[in-house]
Formats: structure tokens, C-alpha cells, sequence
């Protein structure tokens, strides 16, 4: 994900199901102030892409805004993140979320099951048929 200088930002009046941080996203040689929202569960809508991107002076001058939640984002919030001209916000809704985690290995376990079958050919061939 490339984030570097990551931090915890309080502001009053936050929300108890949030958590919110700043860092620096870095892409090559270049550097990115981000404000990052972390949300537990519920809809993403219009109206919270427009208010992360009205304080992102709060999160260390960032320049854009992840927004990353368990629940689901809404299209009005896409179509407002996606607004031409305006400070980028990246949106991210709980299937995202668990494909980023699962694609950087973070928070994720994979195992392998052993499935025991009968082959049925060899049956075949063995009882002459």
C-alpha cells in the first residue's frame, strides 16, 4: 500500500466507529499527504466524502482522502469522490477491503483442506467395467 509516517489524528466530535489517521502514500519517487477513515460497518454516503474532503486540513495538509469501510458505499459517494477537479478520495467498501487484506497479507490466513475422494475410474477399471 505504500504508507508511510502513519499516525492517529483526533479531532472532537468524532465518531466512536471510525478511526482516523494521516501518513504519506508514496508512489516511486513521488509523495502524497493522505487522510485515511476507517469505518466499522454501515452505508458511506454523499455527504461523508464531502465533509473528509472539506477537513482535510485536519489530517497534516493531505491532499486526499482514503476512505475504507466494512459496510457498503453508496454510488452517490462514488459519484461524488469521482468529482474532476476536486482533492481525490478513494473509496473502499468491505469486499475491497477483504481483497486489499487478503492481496498484502495483512489480517489474513490461508490454509490448505485435504478433500479425501473415491476415484471413480480406477473403481471402474479394477471391478472390470
Amino acid at each position: 500500500m505504500g504508507i508511510s509516517s502513519l499516525r492517529s489524528t483526533r479531532r472532537p466530535g468524532l465518531s466512536q466507529v471510525e478511526a482516523h489517521l494521516c501518513g504519506i502514500a508514496r508512489r516511486g519517487p513521488e509523495e502524497l499527504p493522505v487522510a485515511i477513515v476507517l469505518r466499522r460497518g454501515g452505508e458511506v454516503g454523499r455527504e461523508r466524502v464531502i465533509e473528509l474532503r472539506g477537513s482535510l486540513h485536519h489530517y497534516n495538509n493531505a491532499r486526499a482522502g482514503w476512505l475504507l469501510t466494512t459496510g457498503q458505499v453508496l454510488s452517490g459517494a462514488r459519484d461524488e469522490a469521482s468529482q474532476e477537479g476536486a482533492a481525490p478520495i478513494t473509496l473502499v467498501d468491505g469486499v475491497g477491503l477483504g481483497r486489499l487484506l487478503d492481496e498484502h497479507k495483512v489480517l489474513v490466513n490461508h490454509s490448505t483442506v485435504t478433500l479425501p475422494y473415491l476415484d471413480i475410474d480406477l473403481f471402474d477399471q479394477l471391478r472390470g467395467g
